[in-house]
């Protein structure tokens, strides 16, 4: 079994968000990805996650 990769993205243009995860999902299964619109909020998110992200972008 594969381990799935997790990218944090943040980025505040939700159109970016939405290619970037489609874009993903051609390339591999394999990886989540959750977005966030900020820096705080990306900050939030990572602090509350159960696994940090292996990525940020």
């Amino acid at each position: 079994m594969k381990k799935v990769k997790l990218i944090l993205l943040i980025d505040d243009d939700h159109e970016d968000q939405i290619i970037f995860k489609h874009v993903l999902s051609k390339i591999t299964k394999d990886i989540e990805c959750a977005c966030v619109s900020n820096g705080k909020t990306g900050i939030e998110t990572a602090r509350a996650m159960k696994v940090l992200p292996d990525v940020i972008f």
